[in-house]
This record gives structure tokens, sequence and C-alpha cells, in this order.
């Protein structure tokens, strides 16, 4: 409790993302959508009462440092099934769509379920292997990180149909 209270005071990013909530509930008392579809909308932004909360969580190294090697883990595997779908090596069946996504096609070949999800988190995970990758100290290693960032960034640009992956990366990149 205090700690988590502490982190609010004292970071800049934790005092910013509550009050933005806070603004997201009382904008859900204006206008004429029913309560329910605008507390549904507000869920979507629910991630921003919980910052603080991640910060907390989040502010071992050791801890960051699984959390991210799981997340690359999962785009890892997310990028395997996207390049199988897409270059039709893993037909989509009945099995395939409950396994991956109703979403999975050949044409669009995102396994999340919105691939403007997956070209977001994509952009991002590219963006930081690229960084990792700057600090790399076997060589072997870099470049393999590098590879790595690079079919993610082809992935953006090749395979998904999204455009926000495209806005992200190149923000990102620049």
């Amino acid at each position: 409790g205090n700690a988590l209270l502490m982190l609010i005071r004292t970071n800049a990013v934790a005092r910013a993302a509550l009050p933005m909530f806070g603004l997201l509930c009382l904008g859900t008392l204006w206008g004429d959508a029913p309560f329910s579809k605008a507390v549904g909308i507000l869920g979507k932004y629910i991630d921003l009462a919980l910052i603080p909360l991640f910060m907390l969580l989040l502010r071992e190294p050791s801890t960051r440092q699984r959390s991210l090697q799981a997340f690359f883990t999962i785009m890892v595997i997310a990028w395997a099934l996207s390049w199988a779908i897409g270059l039709q090596i893993l037909p989509i069946t009945h099995w395939v769509r409950i396994l991956v996504g109703p979403s999975a096609q050949i044409e669009d070949p995102s396994i999340f379920h919105s691939h403007i999800t997956q070209g977001l988190l994509t952009s991002y995970a590219s963006f930081l292997l690229l960084l990792w990758a700057r600090h790399a100290d076997l060589s072997r290693y870099r470049w393999l990180v590098y590879l790595l960032a690079a079919q993610a960034a082809a992935i953006i640009l090749f395979m998904f149909d999204g455009r926000i992956g495209y806005l992200v990366l190149f923000a990102l990149l620049a």
C-alpha cells in the first residue's frame, strides 16, 4: 500500500496515468451511449489504472528481465505461426482456427485476435531487439538478434495489412 502510494507521488508517469483514467471514467457519464457500452469501452483502457501497479511489480531488474524474456518468447511463437500461415506451411484448418484464432488467414496471417495488436507488439518487439543487439557482448549473438529484429520488421512490412504496425515501426526507428 505505502510503496504504491509513494510510487504514485514520485513518478510522473504514474501520476499522469490515474487522472487520465479518471477522466475516462467521467467520460462514461457523458454522451448518448448506454452505460453498459460505455463501461465496456472503459474496460479497454483499464491498463491506465494498472500502470502504477505494474511499475511496482516490475521494479526489480530480475523481474523485468524475466518479463522481457517471456514477451520475446511469446512474440517468437507468434512470428513462427504467422510465417507458417503466410507461407502456407501450416494449412488453415478447423483446428488451426481453434488454436491460433478465428482471424487466421493467408492474406493477413496475424494470429492475435487483432492484426492491429500484433502489428503494434511486433513493431515494439523489433525495436527492443535492435536495442538489445546494440548492447550484446558476443558478435555472433548480436547478429542473431539483428536477424530476429529484421524478420519481425519483414512481417510488419510484407505480411500484415495493418498500417499501425508501419507507423509504430517507423516512429520507433526514427
